[in-house]
């Protein structure tokens, strides 16, 4: 019996093993081919010189972050106070009702951030890996002289990065978690947290905030994200977000109030990464000052999250929560005098329904 059962044991590692390896090497296969197509396809565009020749976009993308447990977006509890000090700065815009099409990871960026290639429309309502009917914004960066830097919190290797190799393969990219290696697989490690991670290395990563040069920052978070610990495994936070005496678990989650720890889990992951957020904008404002450089710092989330049902973002059981994403944009001094038509029309857009689609229309916008 024993002999039997460490075979049995044996030959199901092996097979999880072999099954992961496949997953990695699958996964790499789609990355290299896509890089393949997407810069021979590049090789056909002509571009007019940049005019922007001194605009910085920072694009800082949120993980797993609904806007419903936001205090900016009307959540009863003050999840978000830097935020919400910010309502009334002429210079900050906050969408009221922006919508991820996808609830993972790697489909919403692949999908938010890139270009449809097909010219029948309804040929774009989903992307395509086989196909690759899409181009990435980077891709169109990049030929156009604008510098591309990443800074992931996410995990380097399989399913984790998918979306960072396809439309986020820049030419400078740092991450914070495992290096790829010859073991593929699917799987990720994230030890540093985001607050930690982004203050040193994006803030103190100087040539960013040079003049005359174009740049565009993408700062990949982790904090949100759900682990097999709750929601704190991703923050620095040892205390739980406090909710008024009044609250309880039944009068508050109603049938899921065995869910009560979890939610408030993810709301004090929720204040973590608005404090994340003042931190990387602080610095940000602070070294373009010195620079005078045009800074233009948007701010979206991949997709949401259902903490309160247990759900986390499978779209098997959809939730709204899991769909309505917070999304803002926030122009320093410089770039809101400099582009201050390009402000007031994107700030004529907040009250309507959108798609993250609307990111890289955006883009191209603000870089003419």
């Amino acid at each position: 019996l024993f002999y039997t059962a460490a075979i049995l044991v044996l030959l199901n590692a092996s097979f999880l093993i072999y099954k992961n390896y496949n997953i990695g090497s699958e996964l790499k296969k789609i990355s290299n081919n896509s890089k393949k197509e997407f810069n021979k396809k590049i090789k056909n565009f002509k571009f007019v010189k940049n005019l922007k020749d001194d605009l910085l976009i920072v694009n800082y993308i949120g993980e797993s972050t609904s806007a419903l447990n936001f205090s900016l977006y009307g959540y009863p509890f003050e999840t978000t106070p830097w935020l919400d000090s910010q309502k009334d700065n002429k210079k900050f815009i906050y969408f009221k009702n922006v919508f991820a099409r996808y609830t993972h990871t790697a489909p919403s960026l692949i999908d938010t951030l890139s270009i449809c290639q097909e010219t029948d429309t309804n040929s774009c309502s989903n992307i395509n890996l086989k196909d690759l009917n899409f181009l990435p914004l980077v891709n169109v960066f990049e030929k156009n002289s604008i510098e591309t830097h990443l800074f992931s919190n996410q995990g380097n290797l399989g399913g984790h990065n998918l979306a960072n190799k396809i439309v986020l393969d820049v030419n400078n990219k740092i991450f914070s978690g495992t290096k790829e290696n010859k073991l593929l697989g699917n799987r990720t490690k994230s030890n540093i947290k985001d607050k930690f991670f982004f203050k040193n290395s994006y803030c103190l990563d100087k040539k960013i905030f040079k003049k005359n040069s174009s740049d565009v920052v993408f700062l990949h978070s982790y904090a949100g994200h759900g682990s097999y610990g709750g929601y704190l495994g991703h923050t620095d936070k040892k205390k739980l977000f406090s909710y008024p005496q009044y609250l309880t678990p039944k009068n508050f989650l109603g049938q899921d109030e065995k869910n009560f720890r979890l939610m408030q889990e993810y709301d004090t992951a929720i204040k973590y990464i608005d404090e994340t957020l003042e931190e990387v904008i602080s610095c940000s404002l602070q070294e373009t000052k010195k620079t005078k450089k045009p800074l233009i710092f948007i701010y979206f989330s991949d997709h949401g999250e259902a903490p309160s049902s247990l759900r986390g973002h499978d779209s098997s059981r959809l939730t709204y929560e899991m769909l309505h994403v917070p999304f803002f944009i926030y122009f320093n001094e410089t770039a809101h005098k400099k582009y201050k038509e390009k402000f007031d029309f994107l700030n004529s857009l907040k009250e309507k329904n959108l798609s993250l689609k609307v990111v890289s229309d955006i883009f191209i916008y603000l870089f003419d």
